[in-house]
């Protein structure tokens, strides 16, 4: 059987990598004045898994680091993110705990 945190891990990487390109394709738009993308789609790739894209775009390409409204809010889809990674980690050192609750994961 397929292990499942793999899958989850693979979701992430991907998800991570279209956010990333999103943000590069949003940036290069503000420079050109031309048609952006939403900050509400941003957010929503982010809150989807691909927070780890969106976090490296703000760092390497420095978009959307200015704007404090949206930066607070991808605090908040951050420490959802990361508050999820603790409690799967968890419960899979719990192990006994997981008696079919996550199928696939534990």
């Amino acid at each position: 059987m397929f292990p499942g945190w793999l899958l989850l891990l693979g979701w992430y990487g991907v998800i991570s990598a279209y956010c990333f390109l999103t943000y590069a394709i949003d940036q290069r738009a503000a420079v050109r004045r031309q048609y952006r993308i939403s900050e509400r789609r941003l957010l929503l790739l982010s809150l989807l898994g691909g927070w780890p894209g969106a976090w490296l775009a703000h760092r390497l390409l420095r978009h959307k680091i200015a704007k404090q409204s949206f930066q607070r809010r991808f605090s908040w889809v951050l420490f959802l993110h990361l508050m999820l990674i603790s409690v799967l980690w968890l419960v899979l050192l719990a192990g006994n705990v997981c008696d079919g609750m996550f199928p696939g994961i534990c």
